[in-house]
């Protein structure tokens, strides 16, 4: 199953879309070490 990081961040941590795509922007979201540069980053 895949699913877009920023619909899983919202659904589970409660944190707007809108939100999620300023923390990308502002080089503040890592997933396992590695800075995520999209916030259409797909998660499987």
């Amino acid at each position: 199953m895949e699913i877009r990081l920023n619909k899983y961040v919202q659904e589970n941590l409660g944190i707007s879309r809108r939100k999620f795509v300023e923390m990308v922007k502002q080089g503040k979201v890592f997933v396992d070490n590695n800075k995520i540069e999209s916030y259409a980053f797909v998660l499987t």
